[in-house]
């Protein structure tokens, strides 16, 4: 008889603490961002290690993977390297096929070669590309919902309103790149009774991540890119987690959640590094080698030597003058015939070090299918100019201006618009009433990186015909050996 009053005890016991004993659901997403084309191996100095590869991070996929995985990309999948560029992003869609991508969200760099060749990739592609703030025609869509599980996941995603100056405004007419936050708000309102988590899968910035957290009650966990971020432990926003894994696929971010009724309880959380110890998934090894014998040929030309390293890192590239920025402005500005001649720095992607210079190499260093234009502006809207270059500095922003024929000096600590102290044009003080001819590209003179002042010029000298790194390979060939060295074009003003 005690024993029956036991077991109803415990039996009643056990229904009054059910839903504190319900059981966790598991869910594991990996994610990579700002992949940018790099499909081979890549070292981020002559003294490190490779780090990435398709086909390193295919194999590591499969070994992170457990039976309730999402693998999701936050934007930039293709554009950055000859292997991608050449073939307008192809065998990058047709790896992250064989590797089993959930969803992608779309990056300011998939328009690159224009909306047709995206809507071929995205046709392609066995996953969604998501964007739920682009209003217009487009190969995506803003939300998907996945059954993970017995989880309900509702994924969408986001992509930065600064699309239109970071890439040609013509690889965007008819678009409209609506404010992401207000966006969120509706679409976490809209999903949420439909599932259990929500994602947001976000091409905006760690910074404009951290916004969107604060701002957007309801969003479980923020998978970002755009910034080349390393996030080693996912930052805790109210109730979201904000993650990002650096860039060119190097490392594999792995977060493991728990989840009941709803609610994360608990999370797990690495940046897997893509390295040789992951071994190789033989399908993107082979599907690698046949795009790069398509390549071979053509890239392994060499086109002349370079005396010295010429450094085109990004952090130097966006924060001041450069061998490398100064060579580039140089040849444009010989080119084109200008008084002058500014590139952003971002159009700069890789160094060259010294030794052999080949077709591939150019094309590193300059992926974009910019050609070089002229025309005249006034010392005015040269000073305008620099000021929009120099406005982001701190922030690493592709805008920087590397320059030719003319010097400057800034002040990093004062406010945008009012940090140019001094101009110089041929070794003279800037005339603002004086008109320049200056050289530069067509993404700058569309009004690309928020170089408005650019706009509506009628040009000078316009070689459309022509992309910009094939005049830097036939300017290599007709010197043959290059030696550069910096001389005080750019300067930060003292205190």
């Amino acid at each position: 008889m005690n024993l029956r009053r036991h077991l109803a005890a415990l039996s009643l016991l056990l229904c009054l603490l059910g839903p504190a004993l319900a059981t966790a659901e598991s869910l594991t997403i990996l994610h990579v961002n700002d992949f940018h084309g790099a499909l081979q191996p890549t070292r981020s100095g002559a003294d490190r290690p490779e780090e990435g590869g398709a086909a390193r991070l295919a194999a590591l996929v499969k070994t992170e993977r457990t039976p309730t995985t999402l693998f999701l990309a936050a934007g930039d999948l293709m554009q950055g390297t000859n292997l991608s560029n050449l073939f307008a992003g192809r065998p990058v869609i047709e790896a992250f096929n064989l590797m089993g991508l959930d969803a992608t969200a779309v990056g300011n760099h998939e328009f690159d070669n224009g909306q047709t060749a995206l809507s071929e990739r995205a046709a392609e592609a066995r996953f969604p590309f998501l964007a739920a703030n682009i209003a217009g025609n487009g190969p995506w869509q803003p939300a998907v919902i996945r059954t993970v599980g017995s989880l309900r996941v509702a994924i969408f995603g986001l992509t930065t309103e600064e699309t239109p100056v970071a890439t040609h405004p013509r690889n965007v007419k008819g678009l409209v790149f609506n404010d992401a936050v207000a966006t969120a708000r509706r679409l976490v309102a809209e999903l949420r009774p439909q599932a259990d988590l929500i994602v947001a899968l976000t091409h905006l910035g760690v910074e404009e991540d951290e916004k969107l957290a604060a701002a957007v009650p309801g969003i479980d966990v923020i998978v970002g890119g755009h910034t080349h971020t390393k996030i080693e432990q996912p930052e805790m926003i109210g109730g979201t987690l904000v993650l990002q894994a650096y860039e060119r696929g190097v490392f594999l971010g792995r977060l493991d959640l728990e989840v009941t009724d709803g609610k994360v309880t608990a999370h797990r959380y690495r940046l897997v590094p893509v390295t040789a110890a992951a071994g190789e998934d033989p399908a993107v090894t082979a599907l690698v080698a046949g795009y790069l014998q398509q390549l071979s040929g053509r890239m392994n030309e060499v086109v002349g030597t370079a005396a010295v390293d010429l450094e085109g890192g990004k952090d130097a590239m966006r924060t001041r003058e450069t061998n490398l920025g100064d060579l580039v402005a140089d040849m444009m500005r010989e080119a084109s015939g200008a008084d002058v001649a500014l590139i952003n720095g971002g159009t700069i992607r890789a160094g060259v070090p010294a030794g052999p210079v080949t077709v591939g190499t150019i094309y590193n260093v300059l992926p974009f299918d910019n050609w070089l234009i002229s025309f005249a502006i006034t010392g005015k809207e040269l000073r305008e100019s620099l000021e929009t270059g120099v406005s982001r500095v701190e922030v690493r922003d592709g805008g920087f201006p590397q320059v030719s024929g003319m010097s400057f000096t800034f002040n990093p600590k004062a406010p945008a618009g009012s940090r140019i102290t001094a101009v110089s044009v041929g070794g003279a003080p800037l005339d603002e009433t004086r008109r320049y001819v200056l050289a530069t590209h067509d993404f700058l003179a569309a009004g690309g990186n928020g170089f408005t002042v650019f706009a509506g010029h009628d040009p000078v000298f316009n070689d459309s015909g022509r992309s910009l790194r094939v005049v830097l390979a036939e300017w290599w060939r007709q010197r043959g050996n290059v030696s550069y060295a910096v001389d005080g074009r750019i300067a930060e003003a003292r205190p």
